[in-house]
């Protein structure tokens, strides 16, 4: 599962009977962030009130 804070913070979290962090990163442009991330095709779409992101291979 992955998860963004409204500070730009995106933590990975796998889940199961006792869930575990898996990472933790950070995109620091000044943006708040408050949607939903998507994945698509391998890539992570991340939006902020200034930008959209997409992290992938």
């Amino acid at each position: 599962m992955y998860q963004v804070l409204s500070s730009g913070t995106t933590l990975a979290v796998k889940l199961g009977d006792k869930s575990e962090l898996i990472a933790q990163n950070k995109l620091s442009d000044g943006s708040r962030f408050s949607a939903t991330p998507a994945i698509s095709d391998d890539n992570l779409f991340i939006r902020s009130d200034k930008h959209l992101y997409c992290v992938g291979r």
